[in-house]
C-alpha cells in the first residue's frame, strides 16, 4: 500500500513540475491553436443559445448547460487535433495532463479570448 502511496506523490509531483516548467506553453500553444481554428465569438455563441432557449419557450437556462455544450463541441471537434498537435511538440507529455483538461482549457481559452476583446 505504501508503494502506491509513493507513486501517486511521485506522479503529482510530476505533474506539478510540468506545470510549473510548460504550463504558460501550453496555455500559449491551446490560445493559438484556439485563436487560428475558432472563427466564432463566446458572445455571440452565448446570445445564439439564449435566442434558442427563448424561442423554445424554455423559462431558464444555465451557464454551466451552455459551457458544457460548448465544451462537448470543442471537444468534438478539436479535440483530436489540438492532442496530435501538442503531441508533435517536443516538450509536452500527455502522461501528465489528460484530455479532459486540455478541452477544458482550450474552451477557458476560448472565453477568455473573447472577454479580453471587449475590455
Amino acid at each position: 500500500m505504501g508503494a502506491v502511496i509513493e507513486m501517486k506523490k511521485y506522479r503529482k509531483r510530476n505533474r506539478e513540475l510540468f506545470l510549473r516548467q510548460h504550463g504558460e506553453k501550453l496555455d500559449r500553444s491551446i490560445k493559438t491553436f484556439m485563436l487560428g481554428n475558432m472563427d466564432l465569438d463566446f458572445m455571440g455563441i452565448a446570445e445564439q443559445y439564449l435566442n434558442e432557449k427563448a424561442s423554445n419557450n424554455e423559462l431558464a437556462w444555465d451557464y454551466l448547460d451552455l459551457r458544457d455544450e460548448l465544451r462537448e463541441a470543442i471537444a468534438q471537434t478539436f479535440g483530436p487535433e489540438i492532442l496530435k498537435e501538442l503531441r508533435s511538440k517536443g516538450w509536452f507529455d500527455a502522461k501528465l495532463v489528460t484530455e479532459d483538461e486540455i478541452i477544458d482549457r482550450c474552451l477557458s481559452a476560448f472565453i477568455l479570448n473573447d472577454q479580453a476583446k471587449i475590455s
